[in-house]
């Protein structure tokens, strides 16, 4: 039972309390509800919408990166679980997740990083026939939308963002 949560640890009061509400959310309501939680053996394909929330910091890639405060992510997975074993996908890749990922991003400066907005097709596999049945795979690559990115005369602070449109690549264990 996948639970699609990420944070980094906040030195401020405030944000240990940030983490402690959103980890109680993410386990009490923001998992997989659908059938997936059964043996995926005894019930058909199954359609599951899975919402996530992200909170961290932006690591500077460069020496004068600008100024930011936490990075805020919302997200929502829509998906199917292939469970029908008489697919042969299913068998082969071990009951696979596969959908939509829909993401928006506050970026912890509006002035200079804009928002981002992200779509990605995704897959969640287990790489292995038997055994670590919990060991599972999600990969995604997509597309993502920024509102601010670099402009020479508008905005040469942001040399990380290079353009309106990029692309968008999700991976985890």
């Amino acid at each position: 039972m996948p639970v699609h949560f990420s944070a980094f640890i906040l030195s401020t009061a405030s944000g240990i309390r940030v983490i402690l509400l959103v980890s109680l959310l993410s386990v009490s309501g923001f998992m997989d509800v659908f059938p997936q939680l059964a043996s995926p053996r005894t019930y058909t394909n199954s359609l599951f919408i899975q919402p996530e929330v992200m909170v961290g910091y932006n690591v500077p890639n460069y020496t004068d990166f600008p100024e930011t405060a936490i990075r805020r992510t919302i997200g929502l997975n829509v998906g199917m679980h292939c469970a029908d074993t008489s697919l042969r996908r299913s068998t082969v890749y071990n009951f696979p997740q596969y959908g939509m990922n829909f993401l928006y991003s506050d970026l912890g400066n509006d002035s200079l990083l804009g928002r981002e907005f992200s779509m990605a097709p995704f897959l969640v596999f287990s790489p292995f026939k038997n055994g670590l049945n919990s060991f599972k795979l999600r990969l995604a690559l997509g597309v993502s939308y920024f509102t601010r990115f670099y402009d020479p005369e508008n905005n040469r602070v942001n040399k990380a963002i290079g353009s309106g449109f990029t692309w968008s690549f999700q991976g985890g264990i």
